[in-house]
């Protein structure tokens, strides 16, 4: 009688083969995930920086609205150690990358130029740093005065009421006022990690 033994055939190192290409896709999917979450952490923390820098732009538009409040009887001439000019200075670049000349640039170190910026001392406790220039919205330095050739842009203050409520008749009355002159206020913020932020305000004071 004849008898037969069956041997198991050898797998010829297809587990390890298979093991091998088990680990290398966990290890693409680890990496994967590893800059997945600093991608995430990056750009939160990045809003983080807008976030504070748009604050600290605030401060500075504050303190620009302070300035121009403080001296309202100066307004008509420039005052360029305090960033102010009674004129719109038509075409200001002030991110310094819309034109290529660099005559239209602000200063926003506040070291010179026809166009310089106030900086604003010291550092906030985010360490972003603020500088402003203001500008009255005029065509030429000197009173406004539309008739000889000054002119502004302004907002009427007059204002003109009138109704009527159960059959009485109230009329209409003007209220007396003087022309607000606009001024535009630009503050630039610059905070860690090179973060800049632009913020333009337009404020009215009574002429």
């Amino acid at each position: 009688m004849m008898t037969f033994s069956l041997r198991p055939q050898q797998q010829s190192g297809f587990v390890l083969i298979t093991s091998l290409i088990i680990l290398l896709a966990m290890t693409l999917l680890g990496i994967a995930l590893v800059r997945s979450i600093d991608t995430a952490t990056l750009v939160s923390n990045n809003l983080g920086f807008r976030q504070s820098a748009l604050a600290s732009a605030d401060r500075g538009t504050e303190a620009a609205a302070t300035w121009i409040n403080a001296n309202k009887a100066a307004l008509t001439a420039d005052s360029p150690n305090a960033g102010y000019y009674a004129t719109e200075q038509a075409g200001t670049d002030f991110t310094g990358q819309t034109t290529a000349s660099t005559a239209d640039d602000v200063d926003w170190t506040g070291a010179g130029g026809n166009r310089r910026a106030f900086v604003i001392a010291g550092t906030d406790t985010a360490g972003n740093s603020s500088a402003y220039i203001i500008q009255r919205m005029c065509n030429q330095s000197g009173a406004f005065s539309p008739s000889g050739g000054i002119q502004c842009a302004t907002t009427s203050s007059s204002v003109t009421s009138g109704g009527s409520k159960g059959g009485v008749q109230y009329g209409s009355y003007a209220i007396s006022g003087k022309a607000m002159i606009h001024y535009r206020i630009t503050t630039r913020t610059r905070g860690p990690k090179n973060t800049t932020s632009y913020i333009q305000t337009t404020v009215l004071v009574e002429y």
